[in-house]
């Protein structure tokens, strides 16, 4: 019994380590991040994510993105993505001044997006 129950969780953690392996393999970064956007991707980075430059708060993003998913007022708010795309996130990186540092805009086994700003 206990060791149907060990073998059982042993190969729920592989899956779990496959899993997360084949999404990394998939995922691009960079220039290879734009290549891999929809139209509407790409349009809502140069609507939305363009505005958000060197020096801007919390606040500014919010005023540009809407509220935050979760992480409202902390150093890491999350926004979904566009059209509220569960597996498409932006997380904003914030200094302890309230300035942001950095976006990462991230679609689930699709691309990975990030901006200094």
């Amino acid at each position: 019994m206990i060791a149907t129950i060990i073998g059982v969780i042993v190969g729920i953690i592989l899956l779990v380590i496959i899993g997360s392996i084949f999404m990394a393999r998939r995922t691009v970064t960079g220039e290879a991040a734009l290549a891999k956007m929809t139209a509407d991707e790409k349009a809502y980075l140069h609507e939305k994510l363009v505005k958000i430059r060197a020096g801007s708060t919390y606040e500014d993003a919010v005023g540009i993105l809407g509220e935050p998913m979760r992480g409202a007022g902390t150093q890491r708010p999350i926004w979904l993505g566009p059209g509220g795309d569960k597996k498409s996130q932006i997380a904003a990186y914030c200094d302890e001044t309230g300035k942001i540092r950095k976006l990462r805009w991230m679609k689930l086994g699709v691309f990975v997006f990030e901006t200094g700003v």
